[in-house]
């Protein structure tokens, strides 16, 4: 079973990959690296080792969203800041279950 913030996540990063920003030109933007980062950081778990190779989050599909416009800037950093949550929310953070690959 997938934790909750896991659960969040994969479920932010699907409507950002899904639904594009749009920049101020009107032109659609890529997916924010932050928006991936993310999902492997709340799920435990990189894309590549979740055979999903194609949203690995070193690649170049995904842009800085502190230096560019792009889908996912809503994304919470603060939830990124492991040493700063409180100590229940870090002990369900080491509970989780690692993402198994959807297909």
């Amino acid at each position: 079973e997938l934790s909750p913030m896991c659960e969040t996540a994969l479920h932010e990063f699907s409507c950002f990959e899904s639904f594009k920003k749009c920049d101020s030109d009107g032109f659609e933007t890529t997916t924010c690296r932050q928006a991936c980062d993310q999902v492997e950081y709340f799920c435990r778990n990189t894309m590549a080792s979740a055979q999903l190779g194609y949203y690995s989050c070193p690649s170049d599909r995904y842009v800085d969203g502190n230096l560019h416009t792009c889908s996912g800037q809503e994304v919470r950093i603060d939830q990124l800041v492991f040493a700063n949550r409180p100590a229940n929310e870090q002990l369900s953070a080491v509970n989780t279950r690692i993402l198994d690959p959807i297909f």
